[in-house]
Order: C-alpha cells, then sequence, then structure tokens
C-alpha cells in the first residue's frame, strides 16, 4: 500500500491552497497545474514565515508555460532548455532581463505587456446583443475554421470539463467565439477570443465574453482573462460589461 501524502507535503499542499482562496487571480495557474497536471509540472517556492513571496512554476506542454511571480533571487530552470516558450513574468526586472538575454542569445523573442482584467457579481453589466450558444461537438467543422487545431484536439477542447466554448452564428456561420481555459469553482480563466474580421467592433466579442461571465458568476465563480495593453478596443469592450485591471505582468515569447 503505498501512502500518497507525508506531513510535509501535506502542509505544503495547505499552504497553496490558503494563497491561492486568498487570492485566486495571483494563484490560479499554480493551483491549477498542480491539481490536474502534476506529472507535467515543476513548481519552485520562496517562503517567509509561512508565506508565499515567490515562485517559479513550469507545465512542460507542446509550448512550454513558465509563470515567475514575486521574489526570485535567480531561476531554477535554464530556460533555453524549454524549446517553444510562453513566460507570464512579474518579479525583479534584473530577472526578467536576464531571462530575455539568454533567450535572445539563442533566437528572437517577442516581449509585450499585458493586463490581467477581473470581473465580479458587483460590477458586472450583461451585454446581451447577439445571440450565444455554448459550443459542442457538433460544431467541430466551424470551430477548426476559427481555431487553428486539428480536429482531435478541437473535439478534445470542445468536450472538457475546463475548455468551455461559447460562440455567436450569423446564418449558420460561426463568426465570434471564445471560451474558457480554465475553471475552478472560485475562478474562470477566459481565452481565445476570436472574431472573424468582417464581423469585428460589431459586439460579437463582447456578447460571448458577457455570456460567459454570467455562466461563470451564476456557478459562484469571478472571472478573469488577459489582454495586451494597447489592444484599446478590447480594453473598452471588457471594461464596458464591467472588467477592471487588477495586475500587469510582461508577457514573453520564444520559439516557432
Amino acid at each position: 500500500m503505498i501512502r500518497l501524502f507525508n506531513s510535509l507535503n501535506r502542509s505544503l499542499l495547505s499552504v497553496l491552497k490558503r494563497h491561492y482562496l486568498e487570492n485566486p487571480i495571483q494563484y490560479v495557474y499554480l493551483m491549477y497545474d498542480i491539481l490536474y497536471y502534476p506529472e507535467y509540472t515543476e513548481l519552485y517556492l520562496n517562503l517567509s514565515g509561512g508565506r508565499i513571496t515567490g515562485y517559479v512554476l513550469l507545465w512542460r506542454g507542446y509550448v512550454s508555460s513558465l509563470h515567475v511571480f514575486g521574489n526570485v533571487e535567480e531561476m531554477p530552470i535554464d530556460v533555453k532548455d524549454l524549446g517553444n516558450l510562453v513566460i507570464h513574468a512579474l518579479t525583479k526586472p534584473e530577472v526578467i532581463m536576464n531571462i530575455i538575454e539568454k533567450l535572445n542569445a539563442s533566437g528572437g523573442v517577442d516581449v509585450s505587456r499585458l493586463l490581467t482584467m477581473a470581473c465580479s457579481g458587483y460590477t458586472f453589466r450583461e451585454y446581451n446583443k447577439h445571440n450565444v450558444r455554448r459550443l459542442s461537438l457538433q460544431d467541430v467543422d466551424e470551430f477548426t475554421r476559427i481555431i487553428n487545431v486539428n480536429r482531435a484536439e478541437a473535439k478534445a477542447r470542445l468536450t472538457s470539463p475546463h475548455w468551455h466554448y461559447y460562440g455567436a452564428f450569423v446564418n449558420n456561420r460561426l463568426v465570434s467565439l471564445g471560451g474558457t481555459y480554465i475553471k475552478l469553482p472560485e475562478l474562470w480563466v477566459i481565452g481565445d477570443v476570436v472574431t472573424l474580421p468582417e464581423y469585428r467592433n460589431m459586439g460579437f466579442a463582447k456578447s460571448i465574453v458577457s455570456a460567459i461571465v454570467k455562466d461563470a458568476l451564476r456557478s459562484g465563480a469571478m472571472v478573469m482573462l488577459h489582454v495586451d495593453e494597447n489592444n484599446e478596443p478590447a480594453l473598452r469592450a471588457y471594461r464596458s460589461i464591467g472588467f477592471h485591471a487588477v495586475q500587469e505582468f510582461l508577457l514573453i515569447k520564444y520559439g516557432s
């Protein structure tokens, strides 16, 4: 018989859970990856007095995802060895510059500044100009026409308990969609908000995000998303339905 937890890692899990419940937005990726993808996840913590002061979280997927937050003195992972990589960085400037310099030495990097925006029941203003519905397997062909993934990946997302996609149609043609890629009881994270070029600036994406927020709030969760700080149309749309900026970070992309 294998004993899954010993006193040390039970104590650590308690620390992680406490921090997540205190600040879901800051710790949602950490909690989600530990719960659902431990076999792909590496986590390095800085602790002081039972508090997390900084962490490095790595998810090793087809594109590795790295989160570097708070008090991180030096990187415990060689970023050059990770291949295609996306980094969320909110830490000391010297740590960020060191990461960028290492990646630049072996290839080009793209750096942008993103805002994390959140919406709760206290701020939400519903927008339902367009009919929006939850997408299902019957929409797989329309889905792959907008999101560049193969059919197997599309089917996996459309049946996942965490990836919930919503879409708006014109003459039975999917013209705009958005979805969640993390769905925890306390917090849903929205991504993949895409509208066909000829249907932009008509409120479709706004209707879709509003529908997702409405379902999240009904379930008892709040909602967050990330948006480029220079994307004024998206910022205006999200603010108009009750999102507000709660954090900013650097998004560093490396590889193809």
